[in-house]
């Protein structure tokens, strides 16, 4: 369904390096941020939230979406999911 300026595929941080609690992607912010960017979407997504630790509701504009930028809850979960060692 989107199409995201950046495809990251990052999956060194589920393969329990020390320090890093949670996969690399889940560290991105949502989106990009350009100044020129005049994206008027309005997708209902869901990005995870490092500070807090969940996947939280968030409004996507429609482009400079990172690999933290999901469909559904579900799907955050999934890539998100705390590591243990």
């Amino acid at each position: 369904l989107y199409q995201f300026t950046l495809t990251v595929s990052l999956v060194i941080g589920v393969i329990g390096l020390p320090g890093i609690e949670y996969p690399l992607i889940c560290h991105l912010p949502p989106v990009v941020s350009d100044n020129n960017m005049h994206c008027k979407a309005f997708f209902q997504t869901f990005t995870f939230n490092y500070a807090e630790g969940k996947c939280v509701n968030f409004i996507y504009g429609g482009c400079g979406g990172t690999a933290n930028l999901f469909e559904t809850y579900e799907e955050c979960l999934q890539a998100c999911a705390k590591t243990t060692d």
